[in-house]
């Protein structure tokens, strides 16, 4: 059958990002050699920021797992309606599981939780998610079931995050963007981040590359636990965090970085010019923004618009979607070079 063959060294990276884009076998088992890790895949349209080659093997067949779906109908609880409704994605992050609940199954969160617990040993608690409300970007932490907590360490591509769930926002579905950005990355740049959180970003990129990042962020339980995620992957020489808001912080830095990092995609395009203006020449802008799936050229005018005022031009690198949010909405990051 096809499989992906990924040098060791990008194995946890590769496994990450092939479940994310659903195309990872749920059939078959991986194996590895001294070299390299196999994986069964399903598709070939596979996006990795590394080399990695298709081949034809066989693979061991599963163990079957029951998934918390199939523990949900045995459990005779739910109605044909209520499962169809029971979400069948979920974010995991460290040994937390959030999951959305919808309205329609408030009253049966609990046994939604203790379904998910069951189905994997790695499920310590389960949340429920709730939208991204406030100053600080944070969600509404509800526990459903397991260990009542909501502090958590997660592990991605070789770097360690802990965070409390709380207190700040994070998500893990952002992991293929950190890893495109760090191949982009070139030693000896000037990264900005304005809204940098618990500073996967910059972590990410400062473990990989010899660079000098400002990493900018509003949130002082998310200051905390990126100055003590800078400790724990022994990169605090490489960024320098600043407590505040992005609004006033970044004029401080025009003219400054080679590349900036826009993570707010609900109020990015407030902050275009600021970043335009903080571009170096022949700086590079990670832009993020919210817009409906039809309507990426307004994004591109906003863009124009404020390299305009600034009397700088732009050249497009690269635009894709992120993410879905609705039918309609989704999230788009654009890479755009600052002349």
């Amino acid at each position: 059958m096809l499989g992906l063959r990924v040098e060791k060294k990008n194995a946890e990276k590769a496994r990450k990002l092939l479940l994310e884009q659903g195309c990872l076998s749920e059939e078959f088992s991986t194996f590895s050699d001294s070299s390299f890790v196999y994986f069964p895949v399903c598709s070939k349209e596979i996006e990795l920021p590394f080399k990695a080659e298709f081949i034809s093997t066989k693979f061991p067949k599963k163990t079957r797992q029951r998934g918390f779906h199939e523990i949900l109908a045995e459990s005779k609880k739910f109605t044909k309606r209520e499962l169809a409704l029971v979400p069948r994605a979920f974010d995991l992050i460290g040994d937390i599981a959030l999951i959305e609940i919808p309205p329609a199954l408030r009253k049966k969160g609990r046994e939604i939780a203790d379904a998910l617990l069951k189905s994997s040993k790695r499920i310590k608690t389960v949340l429920a998610k709730a939208p991204v409300r406030g100053r600080f970007r944070v969600r509404r932490a509800e526990f459903l079931g397991g260990e009542e907590k909501t502090e958590t360490v997660y592990k991605e591509a070789g770097c360690v995050f802990k965070m409390d769930l709380a207190k700040v926002y994070f998500s893990p579905r952002l992991s293929f963007e950190r890893a495109r950005i760090v191949s982009l990355v070139k030693d000896g740049e000037r990264i900005l981040v304005p809204f940098a959180g618990v500073g996967s970003f910059p972590l990410t990129i400062a473990l990989r590359k010899q660079v000098k990042i400002v990493a900018i962020e509003l949130n002082p339980h998310a200051v905390r636990f990126m100055h003590e995620n800078l400790r724990l992957n022994r990169v605090g020489e490489k960024v320098l965090v600043i407590e505040g808001d992005a609004k006033e912080l970044m004029p401080k830095f025009d003219g400054w970085a080679n590349r900036i990092i826009m993570l707010l995609p609900e109020k990015g395009p407030e902050f275009l010019d600021a970043a335009v203006k903080a571009a170096a020449p022949d700086g590079v802008i990670h832009f993020y923004a919210f817009s409906e799936k039809t309507q990426c050229n307004r994004l591109l005018k906003k863009i124009a618009a404020a390299c305009k005022k600034n009397k700088r031009s732009f050249k497009v690198l690269n635009q894709r979607i992120v993410a879905e949010y609705s039918p309609k909405i989704v999230e788009f990051v654009i890479d755009f070079g600052v002349l």
